[in-house]
């Protein structure tokens, strides 16, 4: 095993290597959990066998994107969307306030996480891309309307974006179910 295999050695390697590289017994692993850690190879059988989750594809009335690609994913129980819009599910247009394309595009993440079966509590990270930063304050509004306890909100970055496609504001997500 070498002189790295030592006890003090093993605990940050546990999580990495898993429960086989120095013995799960030696490496104070418990039955149970040596059982559940799966190897690469057991991973992409189960994915062969169909027994692991495939991606469930999220559309939401009134809301899409050009192109063709899903509004979200479901995996598992990871949800991840492609550009939120401000789009306004009920005509299908884009305000040209930015306020109110903030507020919308705040009430379409919710929808999203909603359909997927989970709620904002779910919410792990935000990315939200600006064409104008001077927008952030609002954005923080809305932000603090959604995510009202300081104590538990996601992760959050916020980038400018000249992208054509975003007409002022567009969210991406990463939630956990």
């Amino acid at each position: 095993m070498g002189a790295y295999a030592s006890r003090a050695f093993v605990p940050w390697l546990r999580p990495i290597l898993g429960p086989a590289a120095f013995g799960w017994r030696w490496a104070g692993w418990s039955h149970e959990a040596a059982r559940r850690t799966m190897s690469a190879a057991s991973l992409a059988r189960s994915y062969k066998e169909g027994t692991m989750a495939r991606r469930e594809v999220l559309e939401l009335p009134g809301l899409g994107h050009a192109n063709p690609i899903p509004y979200a994913v479901k995996i598992g129980s990871l949800v991840f969307t492609g550009g939120i819009s401000g789009q306004d599910p009920a005509t299908g247009q884009v305000p040209s306030d930015p306020e109110q394309q903030i507020a919308h595009a705040f009430r379409n993440m919710r929808a999203v996480v909603e359909k997927a079966g989970g709620t904002v509590d779910d919410i792990a990270k935000v990315t939200v891309h600006l064409r104008d930063m001077s927008l952030r304050q609002q954005v923080n509004v809305e932000w603090v309307k959604m995510f009202p306890d300081e104590h538990d909100r996601p992760v959050r970055h916020t980038l400018p974006s000249d992208s054509p496609s975003n007409p002022g504001i567009q969210l991406e997500m990463i939630a956990v179910l």
